[in-house]
């Protein structure tokens, strides 16, 4: 099983403290809050050990070709999103940041831009 990288983990911490939260690991390594509107936000260690993948989840009433046409590289925070969707028809949309692009900052954006993906 893979853990968040021990250099990354203050990062999420930090996160979670500003929004009022705790951030608490799951058995599986990942780090996830459940919020009312926004959906399931997750941190999970890549298996590789040395990223970090931040994915939004929550029901969507758009149709899997809509959803799966927003993946691609996103020029504003020069990084590849990823959509998919769950077995029970969620859509998930998520980012992987390596150690260097991995700030408060950076996971604020990509969280923006995650909620953004199911707006647009």
């Amino acid at each position: 099983m893979s853990t968040i990288p021990p250099q990354m983990r203050p990062t999420i911490d930090r996160f979670a403290e500003g929004m009022g939260l705790v951030a608490s690991p799951q058995r599986d390594g990942s780090v996830s809050f459940v919020f009312e509107r926004s959906g399931r936000l997750t941190f999970t260690p890549a298996d590789d050990g040395e990223r970090v993948v931040m994915s939004l989840t929550r029901p969507s009433q758009r149709a899997p070709q809509d959803i799966l046409s927003r993946a691609g590289y996103e020029p504003v925070l020069d990084l590849v999103v990823s959509a998919g969707m769950t077995r029970t028809g969620a859509a998930v949309f998520a980012i992987a940041f390596d150690e260097e692009r991995f700030e408060l900052s950076d996971i604020d954006r990509g969280f923006r831009h995650l909620l953004a993906a199911f707006e647009g």
